[in-house]
């Protein structure tokens, strides 16, 4: 991953994020606590590491390449001796890692890498017959692409949008194509869905809320509508198994 200069000024800033990301972290938690995840890997935590969403863990290990992201996640361990974290990136950590872990997960980035074939091929070596492994990233068959490209906004719903261009984004994936690349590396993929119907982009979506017309009522009602439109929610997440 190739973070920029104002990369994390400007994921601090995005719009709506704040969000999203409990809806994100919502599906997230209720994966864990289906699984009874009790031993975690967590690739790139970026500035919200999942053990400030999911505490019923009796070991967790991040690894994280950012320095930025790193010294936020110690902040945030403030000395909890169940909580190891790595700042390498995960080609170098490998071998410091065991495969007893329940569930490991690739958070959001698979899709801002050069090489995410490489990233799965290697997390196999540390997969046990019963490791889960969870990624999620954006839904090329949002709602909201969808209907910027009905509208003539985009040419294409793979079109890259500002964001992406701003994050340096390689990749936008559908459900079809994100489950041939982890079936094409290796994987068994039991279960994949989208979550949170998201109508517009992001700094619309900011707007609304900061207008009072898209109330918590409103916005826990587009989390609950994808099961009226399950493959139209904002991101793609992923439960695979190694083969």
């Amino acid at each position: 991953m190739s973070v920029t200069q104002n990369y994390h000024q400007d994921y601090n800033e995005l719009p709506f994020e704040d969000v999203l990301r409990k809806y994100r972290y919502r599906y997230l938690v209720n994966q864990f606590s289906i699984f009874e995840a009790k031993n975690i890997l967590e690739i790139g935590c970026g500035y919200n590491p999942i053990f400030e969403h999911y505490t019923d863990f009796q070991k967790m290990t991040i690894v994280e390449l950012d320095t930025h992201f790193y010294e936020s996640a110690i902040q945030k361990v403030n000395g909890n001796p169940k909580i190891k974290i790595i700042n390498k990136p995960i080609q170098d950590a490998i071998e410091e890692l065991d495969s007893n872990f329940d569930v490991i997960l690739i958070s959001g980035f698979l899709h801002e890498i050069d090489n995410p074939s490489e990233i799965l091929t290697l997390i196999k070596k540390i997969c046990n017959q019963n490791t889960k492994v969870i990624s999620f990233v954006p839904n090329a068959k949002s709602f909201h692409r969808v209907l910027a490209f009905e509208a003539g906004i985009i040419g294409e719903i793979y079109d890259f949008s500002a964001n992406d261009k701003k994050f340096g984004r390689r990749l936008v994936w559908d459900m079809n194509s994100f489950s041939e690349l982890f079936k094409n590396n290796g994987y068994e993929v039991p279960q994949i869905e989208s979550y949170f119907i998201k109508p517009f982009a992001h700094s619309q979506m900011k707007k609304l809320i900061d207008d009072g017309i898209f109330t918590p009522s409103i916005l826990d009602g587009f989390d609950k509508m994808i099961q009226y439109m399950p493959d139209m929610g904002c991101e793609i997440a992923i439960v695979s198994k190694s083969l």
